[in-house]
């Protein structure tokens, strides 16, 4: 009898070693990610926008590493403009920059005059004119780590 109760003693303890284990690296894991979302988020330098055409607008920013540019209520930059393509442009931060490209838009996208026709690298002070809108953009510096 006694033989039968200290194993199951010991299957008891090795079950209760692996759960342990289990929420030991679950919280490990759930802190690692939760600190890489953190500094990544703070490596990529905001996004500002600022209308340019009348009546000029507020200035606004984004800190994600994907904005998109359209006339459709779910972009992250909507502009109900009938000129603005639902799905207008994409910005991209990658390879340590900002990229922009024309998402095939009816009325096109220009990028300091010269009509966009693949991927372009930004820098602070372009223009981008969508349609019959005209932005401004600039870029924020990245907060030191």
């Amino acid at each position: 009898m006694s033989g039968i109760l200290v194993l199951i003693l010991r299957i008891l303890f090795a079950l209760l070693l692996y759960v342990f284990l289990y929420w030991a690296f679950s919280v490990i894991w759930r802190d690692l990610r939760v600190r890489t979302q953190e500094q990544t988020r703070e490596s990529i330098p905001a996004l500002l926008f600022t209308p340019l055409d009348p009546p000029a607008g507020e200035v606004m920013r984004f800190q994600t590493s994907e904005v998109i540019l359209g006339r459709d209520t779910l972009c992250n930059l909507c502009v109900p403009h009938e000129t603005v393509s639902a799905r207008h442009a994409r910005f991209t931060f990658q390879q340590n920059q900002w990229w922009v490209e024309d998402l095939n838009s009816t009325n096109g996208s220009f990028l300091n005059g010269e009509r966009l026709t693949t991927r372009a690298v930004l820098v602070s002070g372009d223009e981008l004119r969508c349609g019959q809108i005209t932005f401004r953009i600039e870029m924020e510096p990245k907060k030191q780590i």
